[in-house]
């Protein structure tokens, strides 16, 4: 009996050490979605970043896109002028078709950077949804240890414990 219980208290004691194990590997699987969550969070904050960028950079190519156009019409607008014609029928005509031109080619622009930026907010967001995915594997890897553990020490206690008490015979 004494050699059966000394290898049941070793038992036991063995299983307090996976236990710990088992907590701890939750725990360090936790803690690696928690640093995951972290970087994805981050490069959604560098997308977010990269989005202002691109509308501020934008906003400076449209500038320079109308002040463009507006010196091309006016010297067309001049060359007219020096050569005697009068700004009207197709003189006119041809700097309004300037100008349609011009102005259709900044709207486009502002199209596709538009389009760029719904791009980046959508990596941003898909970089949000994986961080909170993270973190909820985080949780669940710490939850999952520490059940592990708590089984291992149930299971090792009642296995333990059976070795000091009999069944009752209700017969």
């Amino acid at each position: 009996m004494a050699v059966t219980t000394a290898l049941a208290a070793l038992s036991f004691g063995a299983s307090i050490f996976q236990a710990i194990g088992q907590k701890k590997e939750g725990d360090a699987e936790g803690q690696t979605q928690e640093l995951n969550a972290q970087l994805a969070r981050g490069d959604a904050q560098i997308t977010q970043a990269d989005i202002k960028i691109s509308q501020a950079k934008r906003n400076l190519e449209r500038g320079r896109e109308q002040t463009t156009l507006k010196r091309f019409v006016s010297t067309q607008d001049a060359l007219y002028a020096k050569a005697g014609v009068t700004l009207s029928g197709s003189p006119i005509a041809v700097i309004e078709e300037t100008t349609a031109e011009g102005e259709l080619d900044i709207i486009i622009n502002d199209i596709n950077a538009r389009m760029e930026q719904t791009e980046l907010q959508r990596q941003a967001d898909s970089l949000e949804i994986e961080a909170l995915q993270r973190e909820t594997a985080a949780d669940r890897a710490r939850s999952t240890g520490r059940t592990r553990a708590g089984l291992t020490l149930l299971t090792s206690g009642t296995k333990f414990a059976s070795n000091f008490f009999e069944p009752k015979d209700d017969s």
